[in-house]
Formats: structure tokens, C-alpha cells, sequence
């Protein structure tokens, strides 16, 4: 019961963060604030793809390694409940924030231009982050570290793969 009760706990705050994110943004650009200089353009994706795959491949490994290790540390360190709600907290108001400022700085083209960027890799890098997650609740059913580090190892390469790839296929 305590899962289920979890598990609606974090949809309800990833929903309200992006929601009141996204109310927040717009009032502030009502006002006259600026965020256009943090919004996607096709410009810039197209810039980064000028890299040749093997160094982007290993830039973003080792740039996601070190976040795994970091979330692991904090999982370790602190309640993993506290550490995966503020995780989903922080994920969902920066989607909402770039939903906002992608929308004014560019129209709906823009917001599919920044869902395209994230999608599929940040799925799988939510996959990870639940297995995670559940490894330090003590959910996952062999508590063997070296399978547990495998498994986390194959999600976050395949999720480098995809976030590597997948713009370089869908853009050309």
C-alpha cells in the first residue's frame, strides 16, 4: 500500500511542479521578464551534431556516470523516498520552465522541438532513476550489488545511445 501511495505521491508533485512551474514562468514573462536566451533552437541542436559521435558518445557517459554516482550518494546518505521526490521535483519544474519558455520564444514548433530533444533518453534515464530507487527501498528482489551495478550500467549505456543518436536520426 505504502508503493502505491508513493507512486501517486510523486505523479501528484511532478504534476503540480511542471503546472505551477509553468504559471510561474508565464506571469513572469507577462511582466515583462526575458527567457529567451535559454530557449532551444534548431540552430543550436544542429551545432552540437557537428561533433563526431565517439567524443559526444563519451562526454555524455561520463557526464551521466557522475550523476548516477552523485544520486546513489544522496540515496545512501539521506531517506531515498526524500532524495527521489525532490529528484522528480526538480525534473518536473524544469520541464515546466522549458515548456513555457519554448513556447513564447518559438510557438508550438518550439515545444516539439524540445520534446523531441529529451525523448526517448529521459525516459530511460526515469527507468534508471526508479530502479535506483527502488534497489535502496529494498523493492528489488536480488539485493546483489554486482547484478544491481550491471543492470544500472546497461540502462544509463542505452540511454547514452539513444541520447547520442536519436537527434543525429530524427534531424537528418
Amino acid at each position: 500500500m505504502t508503493n502505491k501511495i508513493q507512486n501517486y505521491t510523486s505523479l501528484l508533485i511532478a504534476v503540480c511542479s511542471i503546472f505551477f512551474t509553468s504559471l510561474i514562468v508565464n506571469i513572469l514573462i507577462k511582466t515583462g521578464a526575458s527567457f529567451d536566451y535559454m530557449a532551444f533552437s534548431l540552430r543550436d541542436i544542429y551545432m552540437g551534431m557537428s561533433v563526431s559521435v565517439l567524443p559526444a558518445f563519451v562526454f555524455i557517459l561520463l557526464r551521466r556516470l557522475k550523476q548516477v554516482v552523485i544520486i546513489i550518494l544522496f540515496m545512501r546518505l539521506f531517506k531515498p523516498e526524500s532524495v527521489y521526490n525532490l529528484l522528480i521535483l526538480l525534473l518536473s519544474v524544469f520541464y515546466g520552465f522549458m515548456m513555457s519558455v519554448q513556447t513564447y520564444s518559438g510557438g508550438i514548433r518550439e515545444v516539439g522541438v524540445f520534446l523531441i530533444s529529451i525523448f526517448p533518453h529521459y525516459l530511460i534515464y526515469l527507468f534508471a532513476l526508479n530502479f535506483i530507487y527502488r534497489y535502496y527501498i529494498g523493492r528489488v528482489l536480488n539485493k546483489n550489488r554486482i547484478k544491481f551495478i550491471t543492470i544500472l550500467l546497461i540502462i544509463i549505456i542505452i540511454g547514452v545511445i539513444f541520447e547520442e543518436n536519436f537527434l543525429r536520426f530524427f534531424l537528418r
